[in-house]
């Protein structure tokens, strides 16, 4: 892997190197003049991952755009939406454009690193990634979107679509929140019956200990149980200051 050096874009201030916002928006469009194949996702193969698919993926390798379209509507079906990608060429998509990711090299070059999530998509996947990556950072991501719907000339139906991969997107991440709900609430329950295995095994502990200074008092009859023949101040004391000491 190459070394790049210069430095990060998420370094810089934006309102000083305003000509950085009009230039990633360019580079977008020249993206998106790269197509190949008819079978979408990540450019090594495989299921496609990233902000926009979620915390775990696609979990779905999709071998054309009717499978990936098949599995945003299922999605979507859930809001009675749905949506046709049938007319919308694949292009490179990088899907990480987030200002750490890219670099100002010396000549004033700006080279995109983490090609990871990168893969073939529609174009407007590209756009309405840049909403996942930056919820935070408003500076980058509203002139960012405003100046790449205007270079592109983002249609009606590409910007109706953005919203209803958002959507697609929220049904994702529910289904996979409820496993991690339900591993949760497992692991509580492992965690309650452990703690309270060690309360039982801490209680029977004390009751022995107790029975052993008992024993050692010069009170204690042997011929009577520790518990009832041992004074009831002795006995309070010697719990209440081994349970402190443990």
């Amino acid at each position: 892997m190459e070394y790049v050096s210069g430095e990060s874009l998420q370094k810089l201030d934006l309102n000083t190197h305003t000509d950085i916002i009009p230039r990633i928006a360019k580079i977008v469009a020249h993206l998106g003049q790269i197509q190949d194949s008819q079978k979408p996702g990540p450019l090594g193969g495989g299921q496609p991952e990233g902000y926009l698919w979620g915390d775990d993926g696609a979990r779905a390798t999709f071998t054309s755009v009717a499978d990936m379209e098949a599995w945003l509507n299922k999605r979507l079906s859930l809001r009675n939406k749905s949506i046709n990608l049938s007319s919308y060429p694949l292009v490179l998509c990088h899907m990480d454009l987030c200002r750490r990711n890219m670099v100002l090299e010396e000549n004033n070059t700006i080279c995109l690193l983490d090609w990871g999530f990168a893969g073939l998509y529609p174009r407007f996947f590209e756009i309405a990634s840049l909403s996942c990556l930056n919820p935070y950072e408003e500076p980058y991501e509203k002139p960012l979107l405003e100046a790449i719907a205007t270079l592109l000339g983002l249609t009606g139906d590409e910007k109706h679509y953005m919203d209803l991969l958002q959507i697609a997107r929220a049904a994702n991440l529910r289904y996979t929140l409820y496993v991690y709900q339900h591993t949760i609430k497992c692991s509580h329950l492992i965690k309650y019956l452990t703690v309270s295995i060690a309360k039982l095994a801490g209680m029977v502990m004390v009751y022995q200990m107790t029975f052993i200074l008992c024993l050692l008092h010069p009170h204690y009859q042997v011929n009577s149980p520790a518990r009832h023949n041992c004074p009831e101040a002795i006995f309070e004391k010697e719990v209440v200051r081994r349970n402190y000491t443990v």
